[in-house]
């Protein structure tokens, strides 16, 4: 049920594009803010460790790419095996059309 459960969530993910964006950003900011606190407590001040946070972390957009296309690839993958699977279970049917190949 939990491969189900997670299909279900990555096609909807796939459609609610936008939402799926804004909790990733939300999700971004909060490690920068994490890290800037971590080095706000070291002695640095709020904007530079702002700063600095920002700069140990890289580009936004670098990340958003890299986990929708990571969430591509699983996709795709579960798909494939899905497919493969079905074939597999129905080449094993003894009335099955797919027992000629």
């Amino acid at each position: 049920m939990r491969l189900l459960d997670s299909l279900v969530f990555r096609i909807g993910a796939f459609f609610q594009r936008s939402k799926v964006n804004a909790e990733m950003e939300e999700e971004l900011r909060s490690h920068i803010e994490h890290r800037a606190d971590d080095l706000e407590r070291s002695g640095l001040g709020r904007a530079e460790a702002e700063r600095r946070a920002r700069v140990e972390f890289g580009g936004r957009v670098k990340y958003t790419e890299e986990i929708q296309n990571r969430w591509a690839a699983i996709l795709l993958g579960r798909f494939w095996r899905m497919c493969v699977t079905a074939c597999a279970c129905c080449a094993s049917l003894p009335a099955s059309p797919l027992r000629r190949f």
